[in-house]
Protein backbone atom coordinates (compact mmCIF):
# COMPACT_ATOMS: atom_id res chain seq x y z
CA UNK A 1 0.00 0.00 0.00
CA UNK A 2 1.15 3.42 -0.72
CA UNK A 3 2.11 5.64 2.03
CA UNK A 4 0.46 9.06 1.66
CA UNK A 5 2.33 10.16 4.40
CA UNK A 6 5.52 10.49 2.85
CA UNK A 7 5.92 13.41 1.13
CA UNK A 8 9.45 14.88 2.69
CA UNK A 9 9.14 17.94 0.59
CA UNK A 10 8.74 20.56 3.87
CA UNK A 11 9.74 23.89 4.37
CA UNK A 12 8.55 23.92 8.12
CA UNK A 13 8.08 21.30 10.70
CA UNK A 14 3.97 20.33 11.74
CA UNK A 15 2.64 18.23 14.59
CA UNK A 16 0.92 16.56 11.44
CA UNK A 17 0.23 16.21 8.42
CA UNK A 18 -2.32 19.55 6.97
CA UNK A 19 -3.93 19.47 3.66
CA UNK A 20 -5.99 23.02 2.73
CA UNK A 21 -8.78 21.78 0.93
CA UNK A 22 -11.43 23.08 -1.60
CA UNK A 23 -8.35 25.29 -2.75
CA UNK A 24 -10.00 27.40 -5.77
CA UNK A 25 -7.32 30.42 -6.08
CA UNK A 26 -4.02 30.99 -6.47
CA UNK A 27 -3.27 33.36 -3.15
CA UNK A 28 -4.27 30.11 -0.91
CA UNK A 29 -2.23 27.31 -3.32
CA UNK A 30 0.81 29.68 -2.83
CA UNK A 31 0.13 30.09 0.58
CA UNK A 32 -0.21 27.01 1.29
CA UNK A 33 2.69 25.59 -0.81
CA UNK A 34 4.84 28.29 1.12
CA UNK A 35 3.90 27.53 4.32
CA UNK A 36 5.04 23.66 3.92
CA UNK A 37 1.20 22.07 3.62
CA UNK A 38 1.71 18.55 2.68
CA UNK A 39 -1.54 18.55 0.49
CA UNK A 40 -3.70 20.68 -1.63
CA UNK A 41 -7.19 19.63 -2.61
CA UNK A 42 -9.27 20.61 -5.67
CA UNK A 43 -12.84 20.04 -5.50
CA UNK A 44 -14.30 17.93 -8.71
CA UNK A 45 -17.40 17.21 -7.13
CA UNK A 46 -19.88 19.31 -9.79
CA UNK A 47 -22.16 19.29 -6.83
CA UNK A 48 -20.19 20.79 -4.46
CA UNK A 49 -20.50 24.46 -3.99
CA UNK A 50 -16.83 24.57 -3.83
CA UNK A 51 -16.74 22.67 -7.47
CA UNK A 52 -13.62 23.71 -9.81
CA UNK A 53 -13.17 23.34 -13.71
CA UNK A 54 -10.19 21.12 -13.86
CA UNK A 55 -8.75 23.44 -16.66
CA UNK A 56 -9.06 26.50 -13.89
CA UNK A 57 -7.09 24.06 -11.05
CA UNK A 58 -4.80 23.27 -13.59
CA UNK A 59 -3.92 26.86 -14.43
CA UNK A 60 -3.13 26.91 -10.12
CA UNK A 61 -1.29 23.99 -9.50
CA UNK A 62 0.82 24.61 -12.89
CA UNK A 63 1.77 27.62 -10.40
CA UNK A 64 2.60 25.92 -7.24
CA UNK A 65 5.30 23.16 -6.47
CA UNK A 66 5.95 21.16 -3.03
CA UNK A 67 2.73 19.35 -1.51
CA UNK A 68 0.63 16.79 -3.06
CA UNK A 69 -2.02 17.75 -5.44
CA UNK A 70 -4.86 15.80 -3.89
CA UNK A 71 -8.37 15.07 -6.50
CA UNK A 72 -11.71 15.62 -4.30
CA UNK A 73 -14.52 13.95 -6.23
CA UNK A 74 -18.19 12.94 -5.28
CA UNK A 75 -20.22 10.48 -6.95
CA UNK A 76 -18.40 10.05 -9.88
CA UNK A 77 -17.40 7.24 -12.39
CA UNK A 78 -14.08 5.99 -11.87
CA UNK A 79 -13.42 6.29 -16.09
CA UNK A 80 -14.03 10.21 -15.28
CA UNK A 81 -12.01 10.44 -12.26
CA UNK A 82 -8.87 9.01 -13.92
CA UNK A 83 -9.39 11.50 -16.77
CA UNK A 84 -9.34 14.60 -14.39
CA UNK A 85 -6.62 12.88 -12.37
CA UNK A 86 -4.20 12.15 -15.84
CA UNK A 87 -4.85 15.82 -17.30
CA UNK A 88 -4.01 17.49 -14.07
CA UNK A 89 -1.19 14.96 -12.81
CA UNK A 90 -2.57 14.31 -9.37
CA UNK A 91 -0.80 12.53 -6.65
CA UNK A 92 -3.60 11.48 -4.72
CA UNK A 93 -7.42 10.75 -5.20
CA UNK A 94 -10.34 11.52 -2.47
CA UNK A 95 -13.56 9.78 -2.80
CA UNK A 96 -17.08 11.03 -0.60
CA UNK A 97 -18.94 8.35 -2.64
CA UNK A 98 -20.19 4.43 -2.76
CA UNK A 99 -18.00 3.24 -4.99
CA UNK A 100 -16.96 -0.53 -4.46
CA UNK A 101 -13.70 -2.06 -3.75
CA UNK A 102 -13.36 -3.40 -6.84
CA UNK A 103 -14.38 -0.10 -8.24
CA UNK A 104 -11.60 1.97 -6.39
CA UNK A 105 -9.46 -0.33 -7.20
CA UNK A 106 -9.65 0.73 -10.79
CA UNK A 107 -8.07 4.03 -9.74
CA UNK A 108 -4.73 4.81 -10.98
CA UNK A 109 -3.57 7.14 -8.23
CA UNK A 110 -3.01 6.44 -4.60
CA UNK A 111 -7.03 6.93 -2.76
CA UNK A 112 -8.27 8.31 0.63
CA UNK A 113 -11.62 7.49 1.78
CA UNK A 114 -14.08 9.58 3.59
CA UNK A 115 -15.89 7.63 6.53
CA UNK A 116 -18.81 9.14 7.90
CA UNK A 117 -18.96 8.71 11.54
CA UNK A 118 -22.44 10.21 11.34
CA UNK A 119 -24.57 7.01 9.61
CA UNK A 120 -21.83 4.38 10.93
CA UNK A 121 -21.55 1.97 14.26
CA UNK A 122 -17.79 1.07 15.46
CA UNK A 123 -18.96 -2.71 13.99
CA UNK A 124 -20.16 -1.03 10.55
CA UNK A 125 -16.61 1.16 10.42
CA UNK A 126 -14.75 -2.06 11.23
CA UNK A 127 -16.39 -3.84 8.03
CA UNK A 128 -16.18 -0.65 5.91
CA UNK A 129 -12.38 -0.96 6.68
CA UNK A 130 -11.87 -4.16 6.23
CA UNK A 131 -13.76 -3.98 2.75
CA UNK A 132 -11.72 -1.60 1.45
CA UNK A 133 -8.43 -2.28 3.50
CA UNK A 134 -6.40 -3.09 -0.15
CA UNK A 135 -7.59 -0.24 -2.18
CA UNK A 136 -7.06 2.41 -0.13
CA UNK A 137 -4.78 3.92 1.34
CA UNK A 138 -6.31 6.71 4.54
CA UNK A 139 -9.22 7.77 5.44
CA UNK A 140 -11.05 10.81 6.42
CA UNK A 141 -13.48 11.54 9.29
CA UNK A 142 -15.39 14.59 9.17
CA UNK A 143 -15.95 15.69 12.78
CA UNK A 144 -17.30 18.36 15.32
CA UNK A 145 -15.51 19.16 18.64
CA UNK A 146 -17.99 16.39 20.77
CA UNK A 147 -17.44 13.33 18.43
CA UNK A 148 -13.47 13.92 18.28
CA UNK A 149 -13.04 10.97 20.85
CA UNK A 150 -14.58 8.44 18.25
CA UNK A 151 -11.93 8.31 16.45
CA UNK A 152 -9.95 6.20 18.76
CA UNK A 153 -11.97 3.36 17.71
CA UNK A 154 -10.95 3.57 13.93
CA UNK A 155 -7.11 3.96 14.69
CA UNK A 156 -7.09 0.33 16.42
CA UNK A 157 -8.43 -0.82 13.56
CA UNK A 158 -6.95 0.14 10.94
CA UNK A 159 -3.33 -1.35 9.31
CA UNK A 160 -0.30 0.73 10.63
CA UNK A 161 0.56 2.12 7.08
CA UNK A 162 -2.87 3.60 6.57
CA UNK A 163 -3.19 7.16 7.09
CA UNK A 164 -6.31 9.06 8.96
CA UNK A 165 -7.21 12.09 8.49
CA UNK A 166 -10.08 14.95 10.26
CA UNK A 167 -12.20 17.40 8.61
CA UNK A 168 -15.25 19.55 9.54
CA UNK A 169 -13.06 22.24 12.09
CA UNK A 170 -12.07 25.15 10.87
CA UNK A 171 -11.27 26.89 14.29
CA UNK A 172 -7.58 26.37 14.28
CA UNK A 173 -7.87 26.48 18.06
CA UNK A 174 -10.36 24.17 18.08
CA UNK A 175 -9.02 21.62 15.16
CA UNK A 176 -5.93 21.22 17.89
CA UNK A 177 -8.05 20.25 20.50
CA UNK A 178 -9.25 18.09 18.52
CA UNK A 179 -5.66 16.76 17.20
CA UNK A 180 -4.40 16.63 20.43
CA UNK A 181 -7.50 14.04 21.64
CA UNK A 182 -7.69 11.93 18.39
CA UNK A 183 -4.37 11.84 17.37
CA UNK A 184 -5.23 11.75 13.40
CA UNK A 185 -2.21 11.20 10.74
CA UNK A 186 -3.34 14.63 9.58
CA UNK A 187 -6.14 17.41 9.47
CA UNK A 188 -7.63 19.25 7.03
CA UNK A 189 -8.26 23.16 6.63
CA UNK A 190 -10.72 24.34 3.98
CA UNK A 191 -9.59 27.42 1.92
CA UNK A 192 -11.66 29.99 1.04
CA UNK A 193 -12.25 32.87 -1.85
CA UNK A 194 -10.37 35.77 -2.47
CA UNK A 195 -11.82 39.37 -1.92
CA UNK A 196 -10.83 40.28 -4.99
CA UNK A 197 -7.94 38.85 -7.49
CA UNK A 198 -4.95 38.46 -5.84
CA UNK A 199 -6.40 39.98 -2.44
CA UNK A 200 -7.12 37.37 0.62
CA UNK A 201 -7.32 37.29 4.14
CA UNK A 202 -4.62 34.54 5.43
CA UNK A 203 -5.35 35.51 9.42
CA UNK A 204 -7.20 31.93 9.84
CA UNK A 205 -4.26 29.80 7.64
CA UNK A 206 -1.29 31.89 9.34
CA UNK A 207 -3.33 31.03 12.69
CA UNK A 208 -3.58 27.62 11.91
CA UNK A 209 0.60 27.41 10.73
CA UNK A 210 1.41 28.65 13.95
CA UNK A 211 -0.66 26.80 16.02
CA UNK A 212 0.78 23.56 14.55
CA UNK A 213 4.52 23.98 13.77
CA UNK A 214 6.82 22.72 16.01
CA UNK A 215 8.63 24.72 18.72
CA UNK A 216 11.96 23.04 19.03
Amino acid sequence: MVNVLSNDNKLMSFVCKIKLSEVNNLSDARFGAAAGFDYLGFCFDTLNPAFIPPVKAKEIIDWVSGPFMVGEFGEQKPEEINQIAELLQLDLIEINNDLLPDEVAKLGKPVIKYLNLKTMNEAQLKAEIQAYSKVCAGYVCKVSPDDIESLAGIRTILLNDTALFITGIDNPDELYKAFITGKPDGIYITGSNEEMVGIKDFETLQHLVEKFTIIE
